[in-house]
């Protein structure tokens, strides 16, 4: 996976068939100077040439807090 210049990561292609998972992990590092504890949000979009009959189910997010260092 890579990040571009908006810090939009983009993953290659996967061949998925009818009922399949695939799990990715990231990880964030925060910009230096970044307030603690800070929200951190993310989405994660799946998409495909092909008919998807369930699109309800391409897209996840979380938001969690960074931790703070003591």
């Amino acid at each position: 996976c890579v990040p571009d210049a908006q810090n939009i990561v983009t993953c290659p292609a996967v061949s998925l068939n009818n009922g399949q998972t695939k799990t990715l992990s990231l990880q964030l590092k925060l910009q230096a100077g970044t307030a603690c504890p800070t929200d951190v949000s993310a989405v994660a979009t799946a998409t495909s040439s092909t008919n998807d009959p369930v699109s309800g189910n391409n897209t996840s997010s979380l938001q969690t807090t960074n931790v703070c260092p003591k």
